[in-house]
């Protein structure tokens, strides 16, 4: 008896080191939840800024990653991916850097142009691109969380538009994702068997999307509320074509922002945030920012981050501000002012 205790014991810790060895367990549900830091990349330059949702207020400063490009957390909160971009074509450059968000350790685990995102069961992928006649070619692969080893296991044809924030989404429920290829088409992924499934016909060119709890619809900013399964619009989402999305835990609620036209003149960004009904496919309230805006500053809503439980939002608008939103009460409850040039890339991971 007192063996079999043994070997079921170590069989228990054989698979747990090995399945986090795989990136299967970078669940937060797993770790005692300490409270979360909020991560804020310099977008174009050098830093990025820890905030601590418990006060709102920075707490540390990194820098050594070259032009912060974009930022990914894991599950677990142990590792942040700042995916970077030194260049424009025809000088394509960039890399992915690794950091141990306890230890601070930073190294390049990667020396292309990438993207970097988190599937709901943990896993970390990549998508490294590769140019030819103007198109992007995308070498999908994914990071082990443990040795930050890149294994690139298949080729995709795939749209690299410089900005593909919220340009791929993941079914929580089967190994699928989407994303657009080179013609502006959605297309479905299996990745675990290595083969598009299908290319769809009737969405064309969204830019920013999120997908629903039951994978069944996706949401595009500044466009439509899109039927997976037919191929097929069923109402309209609208908003700012280059606004994010957020959806709230239960998936009930959708949260669009609008950073207007970023370097150009229209459209004139409003201040306020989209709340749209996802059962009912209707807006149903905004958030006005415009109040809380301090002299001096612009009016931009732009990337959106929301606390897990779904009370709290934290809205970038690109230059120096950081809104803290009461997603209750529908009104900013704080302004965090961060001493940067570009506060676009956020992320959220638990405390360490």
């Amino acid at each position: 008896m007192k063996f079999k205790k043994y070997l079921l014991a170590a069989l228990l810790i054989f698979c747990e080191v090995g399945c986090e060895r795989q990136n299967i367990i970078e669940s937060p549900n797993l770790i005692k939840n300490k409270g979360y830091y909020l991560y804020v990349g310099n977008w174009g330059f050098n830093e990025v800024f820890i905030v601590d949702t418990d006060s709102n207020a920075v707490v540390d400063t990194l820098r050594g990653f070259g032009s912060v490009w974009d930022l990914t957390v894991t599950k677990s909160g142990k590792k942040l991916f700042i995916c970077t971009r030194d260049d424009v074509p025809p000088d394509y450059a960039g890399k992915i850097f690794s950091l141990d968000l306890k230890t601070k350790e930073v190294k390049v685990i990667h020396n292309e142009i990438s993207d970097v995102f988190v599937s709901p069961n943990g896993v970390v992928f990549v998508i490294s691109y590769s140019y030819n006649a103007g198109s992007s070619q995308g070498s999908v692969g994914i990071i082990d969380t443990l040795t930050d080893a890149i294994t690139l296991f298949d080729t995709l044809d795939i749209r690299d538009t410089r900005h593909n924030y919220q340009s791929m989404v993941f079914d929580k429920n089967r190994p699928q994702l989407y994303a657009v290829n080179n013609n502006k088409r959605l297309f479905a992924y299996n990745y675990d068997n290595k083969k598009v499934v299908r290319v769809y016909q009737n969405l064309f060119d969204p830019l920013r999307m999120v997908i629903s709890p039951d994978g069944k619809f996706v949401y595009v900013a500044g466009g439509p509320v899109f039927d997976l399964e037919r191929d097929s619009v069923i109402a309209w989402v609208g908003g700012n074509q280059l606004g994010s999305l957020a959806l709230s835990p239960g998936g009930e609620y959708l949260y669009i922002t609008d950073p207007g036209g970023y370097m150009r003149l229209e459209p004139v960004p409003t201040g306020k945030i989209i709340i749209f009904q996802t059962t009912t496919n209707n807006y149903v309230g905004e958030i006005d920012v415009n109040k809380a805006v301090p002299f001096g500053h612009g009016n931009q809503t732009d990337r959106i981050v929301l606390t897990p439980d779904g009370k709290t939002a934290y809205v970038s608008n690109w230059l120096h501000l950081i809104f803290v939103i009461d997603l209750q009460a529908k009104e900013v409850v704080k302004v965090i002012n961060i001493p940067s040039s570009s506060t676009i890339p956020m992320a959220l991971g638990l405390k360490q």
